[in-house]
């Protein structure tokens, strides 16, 4: 069989996330002569080999910034993507276009940033008005709704156009992190004991949060999806009804346990179901023993299948057979590669030397947990004018302030003390924002949810909303942006992560 080529064009440089998540979405329709030319623009790719990628290609698949008109080749005075989109359509090549939504309330800082905007915007505007304004292009706001569209749209497009046989089995596992970087000896004990169809407890060493644990699970559940061609099950145990969740995943391969009434008869009915299929579930989140009661009906519908629970506790009755894998803090290069791929390479103007020995000094004040030095390699990227001295003294002002603020035998300050400089630099409304999210504690809400719990805890939003009755449609719609831009900020600052 022909390998069916999709160009992916209009990812600049900095849209790593973009580029990643359109991997998986065509991953994830498990085509097996399926390739994607995912090079971003820039002058790195010169202008014939763009040009060659287009005219070669099945496929062309754009993923347009809203405000960015990117790398613009100076004898055309046009971007590369805008050159993409030409010989693509030149040709006729079938195409799919995916727009991100303006950024609610966002405007120009500059002349330069002025002028990007208006010239992707008059491209924008041309893109979708080819073959007489009849195309649309689906508007995505965050990377999950971006994977949904592509393989959505994808899938519907090979079937239709090409008449392949395209089905997208479950895949169940929260978006993948953007910076997940070594852990390579874990990965492949892993993944030999997943394939060995074992069950496996990933257990954190200092039994607290930040080690990775969730982000170790996702990042084998997105590696080895290739291997489980019956899909990749989720759940997040603090949040987990197990009876719900057992229906849930029958519902997923077409079974109906809603008659069954007793929990452990809903589960032998759903391992039935899954019997002969290769399916990996993942159970995500135990926090104490308390929870063995969740797990057990879970892994009783799963016996025939490979298991990766994570838990800050071990003594758990349902897996005491379970191969046990304990994760330890990074080590010295895995902090620097993390750095090197939040903040980007060459951002951090110091000889490679120095800039190591830095961020391994950070590292050593949040105690090589990776939530905390994503945290602050988040701030360095937000802050480009500051530098690794100035994070490195914030980090040692805080931690001498939060002396008392312990886990565990004194060691572990890392996250607190990180997370507290983060929440600093935000605005009385942004902490008050962010507060106000703590009433989910823990569980996953939507922009919808948010608006309505944290008007109160926030006076400007009280004042805009003045005059306004609770049932006004439009104060909703525009609770929801002003929320979805709140929750941008605190997500490019790692304080939040996008969910399903």
């Amino acid at each position: 069989m022909r390998t069916l080529n999709i160009f992916v064009s209009g990812t600049i440089e900095d849209q790593r996330a973009e580029r990643a998540t359109v991997a998986d979405a065509i991953a994830s329709l498990r085509l097996d002569a399926t390739r994607a030319e995912t090079q971003y623009s820039s002058e790195r790719c010169p202008r014939d080999e763009c040009l060659r990628m287009v005219r070669e290609c099945d496929v062309y698949l754009g993923v347009y910034s809203a405000t960015r008109y990117g790398w613009i080749i100076p004898n055309d005075n046009i971007s590369v993507t805008e050159l993409e989109f030409n010989e693509a359509q030149r040709l006729q090549k079938p195409t799919l276009v995916f727009v991100a939504k303006l950024p609610q309330g966002w405007t120009p800082r500059n002349d330069e940033e002025r002028h990007q905007y208006e010239r992707q915007r008059a491209f924008l505007n041309r893109v979708l008005d080819f073959e007489s304004g009849k195309f649309r292009a689906p508007e995505f706001e965050s990377l999950a709704q971006l994977q949904d569209q592509v393989a959505g749209s994808l899938m519907q497009l090979l079937i239709e156009r090409f008449h392949l046989t395209v089905t997208r089995p479950p895949f169940l596992a929260p978006r993948r992190l953007d910076v997940f970087v070594g852990r390579d000896a874990y990965i492949e004990t892993l993944t030999r004991a997943l394939l060995s169809n074992e069950t496996a407890l990933v257990h954190g060493f200092y039994g607290v949060g930040g080690l990775g644990k969730t982000a170790l699970a996702l990042e084998l559940a997105y590696r080895l999806r290739e291997h489980f061609a019956d899909g990749v099950l989720w759940a997040e145990l603090p949040t987990t009804n197990p009876h719900n969740t057992l229906a849930d995943w029958a519902r997923a391969y077409g079974g109906d346990l809603s008659r069954i009434e007793d929990t452990n008869t809903r589960a032998d009915a759903l391992r039935t179901i899954l019997r002969g299929r290769r399916v990996l579930a993942i159970l995500d989140g135990a926090v104490d023993e308390a929870d063995d009661a969740k797990i057990a009906p879970l892994l009783r519908a799963l016996a025939d299948c490979p298991v990766i629970v994570t838990s800050r506790v071990t003594q758990l009755n349902s897996l005491v057979h379970a191969r046990r894998v304990d994760l330890d803090k990074m080590n010295d290069d895995e902090a620097v590669a993390l750095f090197d791929r939040v903040v980007g390479v060459g951002a951090i103007h110091e000889s490679p030397r120095l800039q190591r020995d830095k961020i391994l000094a950070i590292a050593k004040v949040v105690d090589y947990l990776p939530l905390a030095l994503d945290l602050a390699a988040a701030q360095l990227r937000e802050h480009r004018a500051w530098t690794l001295d100035d994070v490195l003294t914030m980090l040692r002002d805080e931690r001498a302030r939060l002396d008392t603020l312990q886990w565990g035998d004194g060691r572990t300050r890392g996250i607190r003390a990180m997370v507290q400089v983060s929440y600093n630099r935000l605005t009385e409304e942004e902490q008050k924002f962010f507060a106000a999210l703590g009433v989910f504690a823990g569980d996953d809400f939507d922009a919808r949810a948010a608006a309505f719990v944290v008007t109160e805890a926030c006076p400007e939003q009280e004042r805009r909303d003045e005059g306004r009755t609770t049932e006004d449609e439009g104060r909703t719609t525009e609770d929801e942006g002003w929320t979805r831009a709140m929750l941008e900020r605190l997500l490019r600052l790692s304080l939040v992560q996008e969910g399903r």
